[in-house]
């Protein structure tokens, strides 16, 4: 109640409004103060703290490769420090409650975590994480030749293929 307008503070009365809502405000500690809009009668209410959200820090992201062309069994684990949080490696898209990460082609992918009420995103510092599965070797040609007699094992097949690293061939 009071006499007449009223004006209000959140800085212990270092500044006066007159709407007793105040918007915007960071974290802190706030002193709220009523008084009487001519200056006199101030009153000093609760302090009131607001407390923000604290964010997630990521500790560790550790992958593994897939192990076969066209093999889906890559992983991602992503360890970080806060309570309550989600994990996405799509950027922010898509959401679950653990770190862990199963079943992944290779392709690139985006580390995120936040808190579970959507506050605080911390994006992985070495974004992307990239999983590479072997590639397949690329047969060019085969040539072959014939037996050059009825019970003669002289005929031969040759493969020219090209691939990273050593190649194994096989005809059966």
């Amino acid at each position: 109640s009071g006499s007449g307008a009223l004006q209000y503070s959140i800085d212990n009365g270092g500044s006066w409004q007159s709407s007793n809502v105040f918007i915007g405000l960071a974290g802190g500690n706030y002193t709220v103060k009523v008084r009487n809009a001519d200056g006199s009668c101030a009153i000093t209410g609760n302090s009131v703290n607001l407390v923000p959200p604290t964010a997630p820090s990521i500790s560790t992201v550790q992958s593994t490769d897939p192990t076969d062309c066209s093999t889906n069994d890559g992983t991602i684990t992503v360890t970080s420090t806060g309570s309550s949080l989600e994990y996405s490696i799509d950027g922010g898209i898509n959401w679950q409650l653990t770190g862990s990460f199963t079943g992944l082609s290779s392709g690139t992918y985006n580390v995120v975590v936040r808190n579970t009420d959507g506050t605080c995103v911390t994006y992985y510092n070495a974004n992307p994480v990239i999983l590479n599965a072997p590639t397949s070797p690329t047969i060019i040609n085969v040539t072959s030749t014939e037996p050059t007699d009825c019970g003669v094992s002289d005929g031969s097949i040759t493969i020219t293929a090209s691939g990273n690293g050593s190649l194994e061939y096989s005809i059966d």
